[in-house]
């Protein structure tokens, strides 16, 4: 039976034989990968996962066959484990929805020290507050960027984004163009309004 843990589901985990992990710890799940996508990474699956543990080819076969997965537990101070998730027996919560604290990060790229983001930073908690409820906290973060920067790459830096956000074609982008669409709409109507009051 296939039994695939939730992603950074933290515990103790019940493997079957011949698997085994330290007695009494806990591991975390830190990545679920496909046969293929091992691959990908440079990882043999049979070599690395099944041979060590006394499993045939055929034993392998049959598990690419199935779409099982590669699971990576990590335990502090130890290597980490890359076991089949056919061979999970039980993991932590067993899939249980437990509270967890939620951040998202979002990349802007290199910007000017000067750009100023309260707007975005008063969007962006609109947007979280619209979808999870309550008052989400947003703070802002600047990592030095490698080598040599100045103030004479600044202009050019914002000629690209000022033409990349005339160019953008998301929900947001549009619901804004929208909304500048019936405000100049709104302002005709009361202006020909205006002009058949006058008569």
């Amino acid at each position: 039976m296939q039994l695939t843990p939730t992603i950074y589901a933290t515990g103790r985990y019940t493997l079957k034989t011949p698997f085994t992990l330290v007695e009494d710890k806990d591991y975390t799940c830190q990545a679920i990968r496909s046969f293929a996508e091992c691959e990908e990474r440079g990882m043999d699956v049979y070599t690395n996962v099944y041979e060590p543990q006394g499993l045939s080819r055929a034993d392998y076969l049959t598990d690419e066959g199935n779409n099982i997965n590669i699971i990576a537990l990590a335990a502090k101070g130890d290597v980490t484990v890359y076991v089949p998730d056919s061979y999970i027996a039980a993991y932590p919560n067993m899939g249980e929805a437990i509270p967890q604290r939620i951040v998202v990060s979002v990349d802007l790229g290199v910007i000017s020290s000067h750009w100023d983001p309260q707007y975005l930073l008063t969007q962006l908690a609109n947007a979280a507050s619209d979808v999870v409820g309550g008052t989400p906290e947003v703070n802002l973060h600047a990592i030095p960027i490698l080598g040599r920067s100045s103030s004479e790459d600044v202009p050019a830096l914002n000629i690209v984004r000022d033409i990349s956000v005339q160019n953008r074609t998301s929900d947001h982008a549009q619901k804004r163009n929208l909304e500048k669409t019936v405000t100049l709409l709104t302002d005709k109507i009361a202006s020909l309004e205006q002009i058949i009051l006058n008569d």
